[in-house]
């Protein structure tokens, strides 16, 4: 693994980059670019782990261009992840951001760039099973997150095949572990209050993915030879049906109250009325709902060969630990710590 080298990270008071930061901060002199200043001490814990923090914007090259000549590697972890989000807003953040940086990392002495994008790059409105790096990319996007992070993969791979950049692209499934407020943290958050509900029986796969796997597959090909120019999916190794992540989750959170099943149309229809939506499902909107009913699960097969080996490989063995995060901290009612805690 990496070690005494200068590392620049973006994205570090995010989910998966804190993860990261503080995970290379241990063996190397890490900076962070940080928008700010911040008020919130997201980044008391970065700064009390050495790491070195940059205010700026990733949009703005000026505000990091004299810490990227620095750098030995870089990890590209900022983005606009809010899956709702129109598409203007998400190509000023997410496309035209990536390619500022890009554009900053050309003619350095950078030695690997890990960009983070998205599994569901691929996935599309066609609902199917073990998509690999190779599928094309989606025609018909489910939302413009989507489409923005494949977008700036297309970039990406522009820039190491005509200017040289050595990127290399991670695709992670749905992330879930300590840290996570977005996303599928709206499914344990309604379960948590005794709401929510199967969609058609819950019989559709969600293909999950530790964050520390994440972390650690980004460090690690990043250090690996051969890898720029390479697209890497990671997820576990055993998808699970809805209703199986569904029955562990309310398990790890000793919920006991009755588990409906609603058809799908149901489920839209409660989305779609405001009242009744703020109420039951706390605001929940469709783009994410997608994550929660489709069917769309991965290959891990390009980064299992590579060497690579997953420290959390099934959902089940990091379940726990992400909810009693959540009830240590107060995020989710204290009658959710786990049984085994």
């Amino acid at each position: 693994m990496l070690k005494g080298q200068n590392i620049f990270l973006t994205g570090a008071t995010g989910f998966i980059g804190r993860h990261l930061a503080l995970a290379l901060a241990g063996e190397n002199n890490v900076t962070a670019l940080v928008r700010g200043p911040r008020k919130d001490n997201k980044d008391k814990d970065l700064l009390a782990s050495g790491i070195k923090i940059v205010w700026g914007d990733y949009t703005d090259s000026k505000t990091y261009a004299a810490e990227i000549v620095k750098a030995d590697y870089v990890f590209h972890f900022a983005a606009l992840f809010t899956i709702e989000a129109g598409k203007d807003e998400l190509y000023k953040a997410n496309v035209l951001g990536t390619k500022t940086l890009l554009e900053a990392c050309k003619g350095t002495k950078i030695k690997k760039i890990v960009y983070s994008s998205t599994a569901y790059v691929s996935a599309g409105r066609r609902e199917r099973d073990n998509i690999a790096e190779d599928e094309p990319y989606a025609d018909d996007p489910r939302n413009w997150y989507e489409w923005s992070k494949a977008e700036s993969e297309k970039d990406a791979l522009r820039y190491y095949q005509e200017q040289g950049v050595p990127v290399v692209i991670i695709r992670p499934a749905t992330v879930y572990g300590p840290g996570n407020l977005y996303a599928w943290f709206v499914a344990f958050n309604l379960f948590a209050h005794n709401r929510g509900a199967l969609t058609a029986g819950g019989r559709n796969k969600i293909h999950f993915v530790s964050v520390f796997d994440v972390a650690a597959a980004a460090e690690y090909l990043a250090d690996k030879e051969g890898t720029q120019g390479q697209i890497y999916t990671i997820c576990d190794e055993h998808p699970y049906s809805q209703r199986e992540a569904i029955v562990m989750m309310r398990r790890a959170m000793n919920i006991k109250f009755p588990l409906l099943d609603v058809p799908k149309w149901v489920f839209k229809l409660m989305m779609s009325i405001p009242p009744l939506n703020n109420w039951w499902l706390y605001g929940l909107r469709p783009e994410v709902a997608d994550f929660y009913m489709d069917n769309f699960t991965f290959s891990n097969q390009k980064l299992k060969k590579s060497g690579f080996t997953y420290q959390r490989p099934d959902f089940k063995d990091g379940l726990e630990e992400t909810v009693r995060w959540y009830a240590e901290n107060k995020i989710l009612p204290i009658k959710c710590r786990p049984a085994s805690s």
